[in-house]
């Protein structure tokens, strides 16, 4: 009988340590979080960001600390690995030469995430919004476009971590 076991890091990276392959093949997604506020939700987007090897994490008006211990234990250190960099207004507007800004947000023009097209050959860079008010009219007027979950019950939101989850993950299956 053939016995099954969990595989590990090296096993993945064929021999090769977290260190030596931080910087390797990165997936042409980034995310820009504005204004996020809960430090779970942002350690576990930074997972998120590790698990697809994303170019980068940028951070829009940030009131977390990025170096806070708990992060560190929610992220299981992948914020270590992640490359990321707090940026104003003014830099999320020179991006836009660099990537497709795609919102993540219910607005008045946005679709089905499943339904969305990419527009261009760029890398794409996702927005997410703060916990409680989501994405800033400025940011929004400087996107390319906005995509939503379809939300079937009673509620009409879902957790920001989980939705980017599901969002990016299917973005990363059609790259």
């Amino acid at each position: 009988m053939k016995k099954v076991r969990q595989l590990d890091f090296e096993d993945e990276r064929e021999g090769k340590s977290a260190l030596e392959s931080i910087a390797e093949n990165r997936t042409p997604i980034a995310l820009l979080l504005d204004g996020l506020e809960d430090i779970v939700n942002i350690g576990s987007i930074f997972r998120l960001a590790d698990a697809l090897r994303l170019e980068k994490v940028f951070f829009y008006r940030n009131t977390c600390d990025l170096e806070h211990k708990k992060l560190g234990r929610v992220a299981r250190s992948t914020n270590n690995f992640t490359p990321y960099e707090e940026i104003s207004l003014k830099k999320i507007s020179e991006l836009k030469d660099e990537y497709e800004l795609i919102v993540i947000d219910k607005t008045s023009d946005s679709i089905d995430y499943a339904s969305y097209e990419v527009q261009t050959s760029k890398p794409l860079l996702f927005v997410l919004g703060n916990e409680k008010h989501g994405v800033t009219q400025e940011v929004l007027d400087l996107s390319d476009g906005s995509v939503h979950l379809p939300m079937l019950g009673v509620n009409t939101s879902m957790n920001v971590a989980m939705a980017s989850g599901i969002v990016l993950y299917h973005f990363y299956s059609v790259k």
